[in-house]
């Protein structure tokens, strides 16, 4: 059987396309962006900033293929209500992280020692409503993924914690975020997280920080 070619039209300005078949794998685009596929069953899904992602499927039979991709853009979230976690489902392996619930979500399965090595990218800015927040890691659960804020904003950080995380590990990387609100705490307080043993970058803190102790800073408080 002859390979087709495959396109993607309509397609957000940004968007990341990735086509996968059940028994080859991923499938790597040609230098054009198009697909060469083998007829057969494939699936598909497509990630935007500020939209829905998309999975769906795709048959390829024996005439080229022009998919025309239409994405949901995404409304303004709610306030965190302090309690509510959706679960999320990874997509090739990235969490995408679209509210507060969702946040809250991931930071009960990291503190769960899940999901230590999560990859993981903002797909809008999250408000947390100014809620108590329980930070993301500890001192044994320690975050050895990758957080991408994709240049939004979290905001709305309250309550007696560590900063939005606790700790990252030599292997954590946090970047292109930034991160506002108002919390207490004691030694090992940062805006955006408390004990740094990895990277921080392109990320700005806007938090009121009252603590009584050591090692408190704006971004990192023990950034090591």
């Amino acid at each position: 059987a002859a390979r087709q070619t495959v396109t993607f039209s309509g397609l957000p300005q940004g968007a990341v396309i990735t086509v996968s078949h059940a028994t080859a794998g991923r499938i790597e685009p040609e230098s054009d962006g198009s697909y060469r596929l083998l007829p057969g069953e494939y699936s598909y899904s497509v990630v935007a900033k500020g939209y829905e992602p998309l999975v769906s499927q795709l048959t390829v039979k024996d005439a080229p293929v022009n998919r025309t991709v239409t994405m949901t853009p995404l409304s303004a979230a709610p306030p965190w209500d302090g309690t509510m976690k959706t679960e999320v489902t990874s997509i090739g392996g990235i969490y995408y992280i679209k509210n507060g619930a969702e946040l809250a979500w991931l930071a009960d399965q990291i503190n769960a020692k899940n999901l230590l090595d999560a990859k993981v990218v903002l797909l809008a800015d999250i408000n947390l409503g100014s809620k108590n927040w329980t930070s993301i890691g500890s001192y044994d659960r320690i975050f050895n993924g990758s957080f991408d804020g994709n240049g939004y904003t979290v905001s709305g950080l309250a309550g007696t914690c560590f900063g939005l995380f606790y700790g990252t590990g030599t292997s954590g990387i946090i970047e292109n975020l930034t991160v506002s609100g108002s919390i207490t705490g004691s030694s090992n307080t940062g805006g955006i997280v408390g004990v740094n043993y990895g990277t921080v970058k392109s990320c700005a803190a806007n938090v009121v920080i009252t603590a009584n102790g050591q090692r408190v800073g704006g971004v990192a408080g023990n950034n090591s």
